[in-house]
C-alpha cells in the first residue's frame, strides 16, 4: 500500500501545480508579442479617448493585454482598433469595473473581435440591464468570469495586478453602486498605476481603512471627476505624478471644478481624455513612469 501511495505522489504534485496555476490566473507562461516594448522590458498603459466613458489597456513586456473598461456603447470598435494597432491578438484579462454603460457598453464589440482568456466583474445579484447583457455576451463567448474581490492578485509577465476593491460586504449591501467598482493597482518594478474605477467617498474611506499604502505614480481619477469622489485624504495618500480623467461631453458637468482643484493640489500633472489629441499614453521601465506622445512599436 505504501508503494502505491509513493507512486501516486508525482501525480498529486502535478494536480496541485495545475490547480495553483489556475488559481493564480496568469502567473505562468510566456507572452506572444515581442516588439520594442518587450525588448526594453517596459509596460505601456493607454487611456483611450472614447467620449464619455472608461477604457484603458495595459501591455506587458511579453505582449499580453489587460483591458480595463469596455468603453460606452458604440465605442467598443474604437477600443478594438487601438488594441489591434498595438499588436493584440487576444485579451488576457478584461476588467469590467462597474455596471454602467459608460464602462461596459462597448464590451460586446470587444468580445466579437478578440478571444478573451478571463473577465472580471464586481458581481451582485440585483443588476441592471447593461450588466445582464454583458454577462450574456460573456456566456455566449464562453469566457471564464471571476468575481473581483479585494486581496486577489494576478501576474502577467511579472506585472502584478492587485484587486483592491470591492469587498463582499459592499457588494452584498448595494450590488449596483459606484462604490462596488473594481479598483486595481498595476505594479511593474517600483512603479504603480492605480485605476480607481467609479469609486466615491464611501468606497475611498473603506479602502483607506484597510490599505496602508495607496501611493501610485499614475492615477485614473474615479468616476469621471465627480465631486463625490477623489477626496483630499485619498489623493494625498495616492500622491500621483500623473492623474488622468476619462471623460467626454455629458449632462452632469463632469469633471467638477472642485475635484480638479483637489487633484491639482497634489502637484500631479492633470490630463483629460476630452482635451487630448488622441489617446493618453504612458510607459514604465520599472523605475519611473513617463508620458509618450506616439504609439510604442
Amino acid at each position: 500500500m505504501a508503494h502505491g501511495v509513493r507512486r501516486l505522489i508525482p501525480v498529486l504534485i502535478l494536480l496541485l501545480a495545475s490547480t495553483a496555476a489556475m488559481l493564480l490566473g496568469f502567473s505562468l507562461g510566456k507572452g506572444r508579442v515581442g516588439g520594442a516594448a518587450a525588448r526594453r522590458n517596459e509596460v505601456e498603459v493607454v487611456a483611450l479617448n472614447v467620449g464619455h466613458g472608461e477604457s484603458a489597456w495595459v501591455r506587458t513586456p511579453g505582449g499580453r493585454f489587460v483591458v480595463i473598461g469596455g468603453g460606452p456603447p458604440g465605442q467598443g470598435a474604437v477600443v478594438a482598433q487601438s488594441l489591434r494597432a498595438a499588436g493584440a491578438e487576444r485579451i488576457d484579462l478584461l476588467i469590467l469595473p462597474y455596471p454602467y454603460p459608460e464602462a461596459i457598453g462597448g464590451a460586446e464589440e470587444l468580445l466579437e473581435t478578440f478571444p478573451v482568456s478571463m473577465a472580471m466583474e464586481p458581481g451582485g445579484e440585483r443588476v441592471n440591464e447593461w450588466q445582464e447583457n454583458c454577462r450574456r455576451f460573456l456566456r455566449q463567448n464562453r469566457v471564464p468570469v471571476r468575481l473581483a474581490r479585494a486581496g486577489q492578485e494576478f501576474v502577467l509577465d511579472g506585472v502584478r495586478i492587485a484587486v483592491l476593491a470591492p469587498t463582499a460586504t459592499f457588494t452584498q449591501a448595494e450590488p449596483v453602486s459606484a462604490n462596488n467598482s473594481v479598483v486595481v493597482a498595476v505594479r511593474w518594478g517600483e512603479t504603480r498605476f492605480l485605476f480607481a474605477g467609479g469609486m466615491e467617498r464611501g468606497g475611498e474611506f473603506a479602502l483607506l481603512a484597510r490599505t496602508p499604502d495607496l501611493s501610485a505614480d499614475w492615477l485614473r481619477v474615479a468616476h469621471f471627476g465627480t465631486r463625490q469622489a477623489s477626496s483630499s485624504e485619498f489623493l494625498r495618500l495616492v500622491s500621483p505624478r500623473f492623474a488622468v480623467v476619462s471623460v467626454g461631453e455629458n449632462p452632469d458637468g463632469f469633471p467638477h471644478a472642485e475635484t480638479l482643484e483637489r487633484v491639482r493640489a497634489t502637484g500631479a500633472e492633470l490630463l483629460r481624455t476630452d482635451e487630448a489629441q488622441g489617446d493618453l499614453r504612458f510607459v514604465s521601465d520599472g523605475n519611473s513612469v513617463r508620458r509618450v506622445t506616439a504609439p510604442v512599436p
